[in-house]
């Protein structure tokens, strides 16, 4: 393909650098109207304007997704996930995603020059060439690297630019499949009331719980939610100390709160059961008294099991103790 043909590429954003002098395009002025005439003396080269940027150019590679628009415009197919859209919706996912990954969910894009909009351009590419499996993966570093609170911000201070683009989407200019992708994830991943706009659709059911909402529906201590969910192996996400991107799924993690909402804590069985202390650790050692959590096997935790005292409803019996005692 020679330089003529080249040139038509020029025209995609995407394509920043000159495969033939490994240096970056610099994009020439519109056109300006003067009444019914066009001024086009600009496309006319100066050669000594030419010869001064390629002087002081630096050398560049160009970017992986400009490799990808160009094989597409020849008629190539690279990727079947980016492949199935619009090159033009392909490439700016790419570049959103690359530009929040690289800069932060919460840079100032707008000020981002070609250099750094064509460095987006490589790191996004390493994500949405795999299709929707490295999609996601661009999408849990956003995630994992975020320092907002999920329960104080939600998924907009989560994923910042990369959110509020896709949200801002009224139909006039498409965000194309990348947006059901996104939308997929933060249902997956992230705490979502129902009834909540996201991304053109009201969400119908929460598929997560953060630690912090279900602190709230039954009135718990977020440590003890923590703590539940931790050795019960429900929490899903990165590790952090105060929980803020860990969630659990809706079913399995009110399914547990509801037992340890019912529990008896250890210093009650005593009464409960009318019982020594002695006998209630004896019942917890020879495991007639089962745990809500396992706690690997240690005494430790809350433990309960259906206990039935005359005069008294059957209820979940919960027991604290330390391992050894």
């Amino acid at each position: 393909m020679g330089i003529g043909a080249a040139s038509i590429n020029w025209t995609f954003n995407p394509v920043r650098t000159c495969r033939y002098h490994s240096v970056p395009l610099v994009r020439a002025r519109k056109a300006t109207s003067n009444g019914a005439k066009i001024d086009t003396s600009y496309l006319k080269p100066n050669i000594g304007d030419l010869e001064d940027i390629l002087a002081h150019s630096k050398t560049r590679r160009p970017s992986e997704l400009q490799g990808y628009v160009e094989k597409r415009l020849e008629g190539h197919m690279v990727s079947s996930w980016m492949d199935s859209q619009p090159i033009d919706l392909a490439s700016r996912s790419t570049e959103m995603l690359g530009a929040c990954v690289e800069f932060g969910a919460h840079a100032a894009l707008s000020k981002l020059n070609e250099d750094k909009w064509d460095h987006a351009a490589k790191v996004g590419y390493e994500f949405t060439s795999r299709g929707e499996e490295g999609n996601r993966e661009g999408l849990r570093y956003l995630l994992n690297s975020s320092e907002k609170s999920q329960a104080q911000s939600g998924p907009q201070g989560t994923f910042g630019r990369l959110f509020h683009w896709v949200q801002a989407d009224r139909g006039v200019k498409h965000i194309g499949p990348f947006k059901e992708v996104f939308r997929e994830f933060i249902l997956d991943n992230v705490r979502v009331e129902p009834g909540t706009l996201l991304f053109g659709s009201v969400v119908d059911q929460a598929r997560v719980h953060s630690v912090a909402s279900l602190a709230r529906k039954y009135a718990l201590h977020p440590k003890t939610v923590r703590s539940a969910l931790t050795k019960s192996g429900l929490l899903r996400g990165s590790n952090d100390h105060d929980s803020m991107r860990q969630t659990a799924r809706v079913q399995q993690a009110e399914k547990l709160i509801k037992k340890l909402v019912r529990a008896v804590p250890v210093s009650r069985i005593p009464d409960y059961i009318d019982c020594t202390r002695a006998q209630a650790q004896h019942l917890l050692k020879a495991g007639i008294l089962k745990p809500v959590v396992d706690d690997e096997k240690k005494f430790s935790g809350r433990h309960k099991r259906r206990y039935k005292r005359r005069n008294r409803p059957s209820r979940d019996i919960a027991v604290q103790c330390t391992a050894g005692q």
